[in-house]
């Protein structure tokens, strides 16, 4: 390969960790998709495609506090004149934000309880017209899900490929309504739950370090797990 191909993609492969090219990604991609048993977790991020410089579609969570104090750049905390966008913590993370504000909420008198509630609500009504609003507008992501989901759904395959996300992509599911059949509408279960979600969390860690000491992580799972 020509030592002018860019490799700025970070790669993580049990212990190894390297940088590498686009290319060379889809190359490591396409022998994965070989394993019969075959799991694909879904972070948040994935909904997001930034062309030229500008959000196209889902904005990550801290492209969404970018825009917030874009246009609240004097959201303030609840009895206080520091703005919120001078904590560290909720500078780019506005769910820390809201998690503060609901136990701020819990704990305040009656009379303050609306005005914490207010800025809440103020936080929540600017999430969902970002997530709504660009929830099916970028057609350049949506091939890229509908091509990602022709590839792994296949009648060859022994064992039905589970995907699995940490976040309610709207883009995600939009594909999955698209690309799966009836024959394969039984093998599509969404389900959102704390506890299963805490499970997987526990159920990766495993799988890292079982990768770290080599071991062949389908052999040890056998084909039984799914969502």
């Amino acid at each position: 390969m020509p030592e002018s191909v860019e490799k700025n993609v970070k790669f993580i492969k049990g212990s190894r960790e390297q940088m590498i090219s686009c290319d060379d990604l889809r190359s490591e991609i396409s022998q994965c998709l070989q394993i019969e048993n075959l799991n694909f977790l879904i972070g948040a991020g994935c909904s997001s495609y930034i062309k030229n410089g500008i959000e196209m579609a889902i904005p990550t969570m801290a492209g969404l506090a970018k825009s917030f104090y874009e246009k609240y750049p004097d959201f303030n905390l609840p009895k206080s004149k520091k703005k919120a966008y001078d904590n560290e913590q909720f500078r780019g993370n506005l769910e820390a934000l809201i998690n503060y504000l609901n136990s701020i909420a819990n704990v305040s008198a009656a009379n303050n309880r609306k005005t914490v509630s207010n800025k809440i609500n103020t936080i929540n009504g600017f999430i969902f017209d970002k997530v709504v609003s660009n929830a099916s507008q970028c057609v350049e992501l949506i091939q890229l899900y509908r091509e990602f989901y022709l590839r792994i759904v296949k009648k060859t395959r022994q064992t039905p490929v589970n995907v699995y996300t940490t976040n309610y992509d709207l883009y995600r599911v939009r594909q999955e309504a698209l690309q799966m059949s009836h024959a394969l509408a039984e093998a599509v279960c969404p389900v959102f739950s704390l506890s299963q979600f805490l499970f997987l969390q526990e159920f990766f860690a495993l799988v890292l370090k079982l990768l770290d000491f080599g071991l062949d992580v389908g052999d040890s799972f056998g084909s039984g797990f799914c969502h």
